[in-house]
């Protein structure tokens, strides 16, 4: 969960940047991993 937190931040920095080429589709991607890593904590924590 932390390195996806972390290249969140990071694509999002570069997301930001002019010279630097678009991340929108990485950001979206990283989003969804998100999602999974958090459902896949909080249910093996109910357990």
């Amino acid at each position: 969960m932390k390195e996806a937190d972390e290249t969140e931040f990071w694509l999002f920095l570069c997301n930001e940047l002019e010279n630097y080429p678009n991340c929108e589709n990485l950001l979206e991607d990283i989003f969804e991993i998100l999602k999974i890593t958090n459902k896949i904590i909080a249910t093996s924590k109910s357990k």
